[in-house]
């Protein structure tokens, strides 16, 4: 009798092991927009922003509908290398967070919230338009709200 019931103890809890095993697994699959994802995304977009102003800075300038001089060249190309960083930066976030995940992703909500602001009110008054400020707009907004709900999560 003692083995039998040794055995049906084992059993279950393999059993229960298995199905959390498999419920954690399930999760992961279905729950794959966390703060690492984020970051990452966030850092790749932050990236190609960085190269463009770098290397195309007439284009992005002037499909943001801005009138392009020397001046606007210099300040977009060290525009560009300052996006690069934030993207080197975004992407390593998760490994130096360790812990503190959550209120770095609230920094990075801030941030992406100020860039909503200082782009809409630029928008609103006509500085600027076209693809680049509505774009723009769009993802930084996207990524505030993002940041913000993925922050109040229990886990990483």
């Amino acid at each position: 009798m003692f083995l039998i019931e040794i055995f049906f103890k084992n059993f279950l809890s393999t059993q229960n092991r298995n199905k959390l095993m498999l419920n954690k697994k399930l999760n992961k699959k279905r729950d794959n927009m966390n703060l690492q994802n984020i970051f990452k995304v966030d850092a790749v977009i932050a990236l190609i922003n960085g190269i463009g102003l770098l290397f195309a800075t007439s284009m992005f300038v002037e499909m943001a509908n801005l009138n392009m001089s020397d001046s606007l060249l210099v300040f977009g190309q060290f525009m560009g290398v300052t996006f690069i960083w934030l993207a080197i930066l975004t992407w390593r976030m998760p490994s130096i967070a360790g812990d503190s995940m959550n209120s770095f992703a609230q920094m990075w909500c801030l941030a992406h919230a100020l860039w909503f602001l200082i782009i809409g009110f630029h928008i609103v008054t006509s500085q600027v338009g076209g693809a680049t400020a509505y774009i723009n707009i769009i993802i930084t907004g996207i990524f505030a709200i993002l940041y913000f709900m993925k922050s109040r999560d229990k886990e990483k």
